[in-house]
């Protein structure tokens, strides 16, 4: 009875010890990455934008340009997603969750990106008993919005333990957002960022990961150019600088194989 019960506990010890020995590490050579990046986080964000804004003079019946400069800072917290107009001509993308495609070229070496689009449009269909009421009178429309994103990114994994990888990431993002309002006034927006990540991969089970850790958005370019028509019902365009700069935690999920 004692043979037989040392027999099965050095089975069980060795079936364990080999499923053990087989998980497979994230970072091994030839493995692919398919995850969904900053499905939340913490965000602390510094704004400078140089906008031309447009005045208009009553006494003279003219339009001027003149040139604001604007320095600001927030702090955001997303879970699945936060996206939002900066003082309506500038967006932040820091928090907003992207797909994310990886293949690990050799052991440790990455090559990848991330990317999303969101497509927004709408209408309101208005009805009064009012005798006075006309379609005009209504609330506008929403705004129809879009926004690409796209980061290409190099990294390097470091085994830290059979559940443990540190996994330091660096790429260009390049983000575009077009509004356009019920009036036909448009916001084109685009930004160019150093975006450096260093994330904690976590996996409790083979081919699954928990990625958490720091990030930085650090702005390269960034322009928005407005169009709409002015007081005087003339057609304007006007082009705005501006620079911003990111730095928080996020965490996001990642399946890995073979």
């Amino acid at each position: 009875m004692k043979k037989t019960a040392i027999v099965l506990v050095t089975a069980a010890v060795g079936l364990v010890g080999g499923t053990a020995g087989a998980q497979e590490r994230l970072g091994e050579g030839g493995q692919f990455v398919i995850g969904l990046d900053r499905s939340m986080g913490l965000s602390l964000e510094s704004w400078t934008t140089t906008e031309d804004a447009l005045g208009y003079d009553p006494d003279t019946g003219r339009t001027y340009t003149y040139t604001v400069d604007s320095t600001y800072s927030e702090t955001h917290v997303g879970v699945l997603g936060s996206q939002h107009l900066v003082m309506g001509n500038v967006s932040s993308n820091a928090l907003l969750p992207r797909f994310a495609l990886d293949v690990f070229l050799i052991d440790g070496l990455s090559l990848g990106a991330s990317f999303m689009f969101v497509s927004t449009t709408g209408e309101v269909d208005s009805e009064s008993d009012d005798s006075g009421f006309t379609e005009d009178s209504g609330p506008e429309d929403p705004p129809s919005v879009q926004t690409l994103l796209v980061t290409p990114r190099l990294g390097y994994a470091l085994g830290l333990a059979k559940v443990l990888a540190l996994w330091p990431r660096a790429g260009v993002t390049y983000a575009r957002l077009k509004r356009e309002d019920a009036d036909g006034d448009t916001t084109k927006i685009t930004a160019i960022d150093l975006t450096l990540e260093g994330m904690l991969a976590i996996s409790p089970t083979t081919h699954f990961a928990l990625l958490v850790g720091p990030f930085a958005d650090i702005s390269l370019s960034g322009k928005s150019v407005r169009e709409g028509e002015d007081a005087t019902g003339d057609h304007r365009t006007a082009e705005d600088d501006f620079s911003m700069t990111a730095f928080g935690l996020a965490a996001g999920v990642a399946g890995y194989f073979p």
